[in-house]
């Protein structure tokens, strides 16, 4: 499996940037057939790469890593960490925000989609809570869900196979 410590950090910059994109995409078709914790992986290694670029060049980077928080908080939500998923969206927005300040008719939109997505995040992690209480069930270790199965989303059915 690859990973980012196998890539040539001496490599170019939009090298690594595509990278990125390829390992977001991977794990947004990894979450579309049920493999919610390997997409997680995947986004996490394309954050990563985000975060370093961001760094180095936070003129150009800031809005993909910006996105890449977002697209792990997802990550997050699918595998039942709904306040680390809560956390990623919040420092998204807040990019964001700075973003949209500058150059509203580019970043508005993104703004506004990462608020609805930390408004739902919000109400799952009520949710659970208020689960747990009525199942009279603390919260599982280290994740916001209760130990009942899938308290905070159902299983997503896998895509038959393409021919």
């Amino acid at each position: 499996m690859f990973t980012i410590d196998t890539f040539n950090l001496r490599s170019p910059l939009g090298e690594k940037s595509g990278l990125a994109t390829s390992l977001n995409n991977y794990a947004a078709h990894l979450s579309e057939v049920g493999q919610s914790e390997a997409a997680l992986e995947h986004d996490r290694q394309a954050l990563e790469i985000r975060r370093r670029l961001a760094q180095t060049r936070p003129d150009r980077y800031k809005p993909d890593y910006a996105s890449s928080l977002n697209n792990y908080a997802i990550r997050l939500s699918e595998v039942g960490q709904s306040e680390a998923a809560l956390e990623q969206a919040q420092q998204s927005w807040a990019i964001y925000r700075l973003l949209a300040a500058k150059r509203p008719e580019k970043f508005d939109y993104d703004a506004i989609k990462v608020a609805s997505s930390i408004q739902f995040l919000s109400w799952l992690r009520d949710r659970t809570a208020i689960d747990c209480a009525l199942l009279k069930t603390p919260p599982g270790p280290a994740r916001t869900t209760c130990s009942r199965p899938h308290a905070n989303h159902p299983p997503r059915p896998a895509r038959p196979a393409q021919r």
